[in-house]
Parts: structure tokens; C-alpha cells; sequence
């Protein structure tokens, strides 16, 4: 059973559709309130980090680690890389502040 159109929900009569407009709109506000809820959880946990030229990640540094984060997290867990490595490995919120927070 498909689910009829709404037009009190949807913009155009193709909302299934990946170019409808109402629906792009809708995944890049989850997107941007994703990518700012990580931005301020670093920032509350003392973690350092500076922009990289790629969008949504950031590189945090250490003595021993440089790493790749995207802010883009998935099922609560966040993506990174470290340098010289190509594979990405998921971190938890606990797992990231006691690697990366500077707190004393």
C-alpha cells in the first residue's frame, strides 16, 4: 500500500521522488542539525580541532594521533580516519572524550 499525496505535507505531486524539492529540504535540515549537534558536543568536551577542506570533517590532533572526524554521525557513533590509514573506524562518545578531550 503506497501512501497518497498530501498537499499540506509535499510541495509537488513527485514527493517519492528524489529530485522533489520538499524532501531535499527536509534531509538537509536533519543534515545541518547533525552537523552542528557534533560541532557543539567537541566544543563542550574541550576536544581541539581545526577545519579541513573537506566539507563536514574536521582534524583533531594529539601527540600521538592525527585524525580525520566526520561530523556527519551515524546511529550516534562518530566516523574517523586517522592519518596514513585508509579505513575508517567508529567511535563512541565516551571512546572520543577519554582519547581526544583535553580536559585536566
Amino acid at each position: 500500500m503506497s501512501e497518497e499525496y498530501n498537499p499540506k505535507l509535499h510541495c509537488c505531486r513527485y514527493w517519492f521522488k528524489d529530485f522533489c524539492e520538499c524532501i531535499k529540504e527536509n534531509k538537509k535540515k536533519s543534515r545541518d542539525k547533525n552537523v552542528s549537534g557534533s560541532l557543539t558536543f567537541l566544543k563542550k568536551n574541550n576536544i581541539e580541532y581545526i577545519d579541513s577542506q573537506t566539507a563536514n570533517i574536521v582534524i583533531i590532533n594529539n601527540q600521538s594521533d592525527k585524525m580525520f572526524l566526520s561530523l556527519k554521525r551515524q546511529q550516534g557513533l562518530f566516523k574517523c580516519r586517522f592519518d596514513g590509514s585508509s579505513k575508517w573506524y567508529t567511535f563512541s562518545k565516551k571512546a572520543l572524550i577519554d582519547k581526544f578531550s583535553n580536559k585536566q
